[in-house]
């Protein structure tokens, strides 16, 4: 049985991250890893982890890597799209055991002030974990808003993002960095267009 191929999506907190792996999970039928939804599960076993969340704290790489690691393991056999991760030098590092699966390490690129803008506007469905940005949108589950979408623990995260972010070297990686500001579907048409250029199938 062939081994499953792996992208991932990587970006600031409000990039888009969410969004495309969606997309591309139901027009590509690639499995979604969803590693924040994954963590907020976790979180609801564990007091000291939602603590960490409500404040805006990344949880420890450890833990991240052993939740990574199950599921890719699990799902080998399976293409798998990644969104937010690895989001530090130690977890790219831990994430090297996967190379030889993984084809594409994929950087949405947006500025600050139009990050702010879309987390302050962003909901999520409680059901499926939906991403829309605006409350009037109807979904399978009630709309809301992370409490670490607020200003004060989003700059925070961000400003965590950036630092984490210049400390990784992805010269390992076929690497690509792309303007965020597009729209979804453009966005994916040109992923598919270095795909393509770089001769990887699926």
């Amino acid at each position: 049985m062939n081994l499953g191929k792996i992208i991932i999506i990587i970006g600031a907190p409000g990039s888009g991250k969410f969004s495309l792996c969606d997309f591309l999970e139901k027009k590509y039928n690639f499995l979604h890893l969803k590693i924040t939804k994954l963590v907020y599960e976790y979180a609801k076993k564990d007091p000291v982890l939602e603590k960490k969340l409500e404040n805006g704290e990344f949880i420890e790489e450890g833990q991240v890597n052993e939740i990574i690691e199950n599921f890719l393991n699990y799902n080998k056999n399976r293409n798998i799209i990644i969104s937010g991760y690895p989001r530090t030098k130690n977890q790219l590092e831990f994430f090297k055991k996967f190379k030889y699966r993984t084809e594409l390490i994929f950087y949405l690129k947006l500025d600050d002030e139009e990050l702010l803008k879309r987390v302050q506007n962003r909901h999520i469905c409680s059901v499926c974990d939906n991403r829309f940005f605006s409350n009037k949108e109807s979904c399978c589950g009630v709309l809301f808003k992370r409490q670490d979408d607020e200003e004060n623990f989003y700059k925070k995260r961000l400003g965590l993002f950036v630092k984490d972010h210049s400390e990784m070297d992805f010269k390992d990686f076929n690497f690509l960095e792309i303007d965020s500001s597009d729209s979804t579907e453009n966005i994916a048409k040109k992923l598919f267009i270095y795909i393509t250029r770089m001769n990887i199938t699926f």
